[in-house]
């Protein structure tokens, strides 16, 4: 019998799992394994977490910076209405008023909340760029 020798792209959680190993040893290979999974798919939330995890480790404060603002951009489009077709407008203004009775938005259609992790990244981001300034 032949055995089959094809090799199998490896999943997200082999990748991360393997990433997860090297940031003991070797944090340049870890942070190119997690920014390959952040290329195949830019919503693992994870995947952020940990490469700032990497970066405060190595006292990158900048690089940590940037990739809180990539993360809190690409799960702020995430968390944007998609809405297509003719009653687009109506849908929005039917979500709007929604959204400020329920107290989730103020007068101006800004929310008052943040999803999770976003929250948390915006708070992140905030202590570190207080961080900086002080450098």
């Amino acid at each position: 019998m032949e055995e089959n020798t094809r090799q199998h792209a490896p999943t997200i959680k082999e990748l991360s799992s393997e990433a997860r190993k090297l940031e003991v040893d070797d944090f340049k290979k870890a942070i190119a394994i997690y920014l390959k999974l952040l290329k195949r798919d830019k919503y693992l939330g994870e995947v952020y977490n940990r490469i700032m995890i990497v970066y405060r480790k190595q006292k990158l404060p900048q690089k940590e910076l940037d990739i809180i603002d990539k993360a809190i951009k690409a799960f702020s489009e995430l968390h944007q209405p998609k809405v297509k077709g003719a009653s687009k407008a109506q849908v929005t203004r039917l979500s709007n008023s929604l959204s400020r009775a329920l107290g989730l938005v103020d007068k101006k259609g800004v929310p008052m909340y943040d999803a999770e992790p976003i929250a948390k990244w915006k708070q992140r981001k905030a202590l570190l760029e207080k961080k900086i300034n002080k450098l």
